[in-house]
């Protein structure tokens, strides 16, 4: 799941990067604000990751939980790229969409496991 959610994420920040054929149509304040946005939860995304190769289960649940937080901005900030009318940014925030959908469930799931094991283990100890 961690490396699809990876492929999704770069797919996103990939596809967004290319669309800078659109940048006289686009404020340049708004770009930032998606590109800032889209490597916040990539970071996040990371940083929860590495919580859970270390075993850390609220940590990754923290990360996890903030990342979602830019997941959350990033889908509002989509929506006022589609309010521009420009076919390129409408496409792309239309595929860019299905993916965030994809990737919040994801650690949506994720979450919940870590919830489990983190609640095991305090049963255990």
């Amino acid at each position: 799941h961690v490396r699809s959610r990876r492929q999704r994420q770069m797919c996103i920040r990939d596809r967004f990067q290319s669309i800078s054929l659109c940048s006289d149509q686009i404020a340049s304040t708004t770009a930032l604000k998606v590109q800032n946005t889209i490597a916040q939860s990539d970071y996040y995304g990371l940083l929860a990751v590495t919580a859970l190769d270390l075993g850390d289960y609220s940590l990754a649940i923290a990360y996890f939980k903030r990342g979602l937080v830019a997941l959350n901005e990033l889908l509002a900030l989509l929506l006022e790229v589609e309010e521009l009318n420009i076919d390129a940014l409408s496409a792309y925030s239309k595929q860019a969409k299905i993916r965030l959908f994809d990737i919040r469930e994801i650690w949506l799931r994720v979450t919940a496991d870590c919830r489990a094991a983190a609640a095991r283990g305090f049963e255990e100890e």
